[in-house]
């Protein structure tokens, strides 16, 4: 391993686009070396409550336990949904247990989208989800704590992301350019 390489971890509920993460990570410069833990789950659903649960300290805890003497320098919680849905109160509690488990910098990818439409000064985005619209709303509420408004929301209603993954690249196209 190049010591000059960013080495992070993220740990990702399930099991379905965690290739994702190592591809990304050969697409910057120098590479970064990336670890996946999978956490485990009650149910595979995009319901608050499913979210809830997904998303709890506990869960957290027990991949946290999988990266520690790992050495990595930073640790993302993967799960936008399962984090948001708590609120920012529960992704403030999801990073602080990541880093007082791990010792190193943590974030969600929530919290990654919210930063990086502040980053952009964009103040107006427009919602495709393909969540539930329960869940959906609740995207739009953590984005507009930071003061982002939105414009406009539409919803899939898709309960788990096995069937996000199934979705036609034109039909998620459509989708999101009619949005």
């Amino acid at each position: 391993m190049d010591s000059k390489n960013s080495r992070m971890a993220f740990l990702y509920p399930g099991h379905a686009a965690e290739d994702d993460f190592p591809r990304l990570a050969g697409m910057v410069s120098p590479a970064a070396d990336v670890t996946v833990v999978h956490t485990r789950f009650d149910q595979n659903a995009h319901t608050v409550s499913a979210l809830t649960e997904m998303g709890s300290p506990q869960r957290l805890e027990e991949g946290a336990r999988q990266l520690e003497n790992k050495a990595m320098q930073a640790v993302l919680w993967t799960s936008t949904s399962a984090s948001f849905v708590r609120g920012i109160d529960g992704i403030r509690q999801q990073i602080a247990v990541l880093e007082d488990r791990l010792h190193i910098p943590a974030s969600t990818t929530a919290m990654a989208f919210a930063r990086a439409v502040t980053a952009l000064d964009a103040r107006r985005v427009a919602i495709a989800a393909t969540y539930p619209r329960d869940v959906a709303l609740l995207f739009r509420a953590f984005l507009e704590h930071f003061d982002i408004e939105v414009v406009h929301l539409a919803s899939r209603g898709i309960i788990t992301a096995a069937e996000v993954g199934t979705l036609p690249r034109d039909a998620v196209l459509r989708f999101v350019t009619d949005n």
